[in-house]
């Protein structure tokens, strides 16, 4: 039988949470995965998803960086407009 999944890696937040609720639920068939359903009530199995989802981004975070791009992609557009006191704002 396959070794369970990494429930911190990517591929755990790229499922849909209706995916993640049915195999919680049911199973997978041919997996290390048994449902769940019979033993854990609905808003539990609800709390077991937003927790995996929680692992994966968490995992996803860590490779974030702290350093700024010194010349990003897309800048905020710099422009004029008038309030309707005809004030002008920059």
């Amino acid at each position: 039988m396959p070794k369970p999944a990494d429930l911190t890696a990517k591929h755990a937040a790229d499922h849909t949470a209706g995916d993640l609720f049915w195999w919680l639920s049911y199973g997978v068939k041919d997996t290390a995965m048994p449902g769940f359903a019979a033993s854990l009530e609905e808003e539990e199995r609800w709390d077991m998803i937003n927790f995996v989802r929680a692992l994966s981004y968490a995992e996803r975070a860590r490779q974030m960086s702290a350093l700024v791009e010194p010349d990003p992609w897309l800048v905020a557009p710099d422009f004029v407009y008038r309030t309707l006191t005809d004030e002008s704002v920059l």
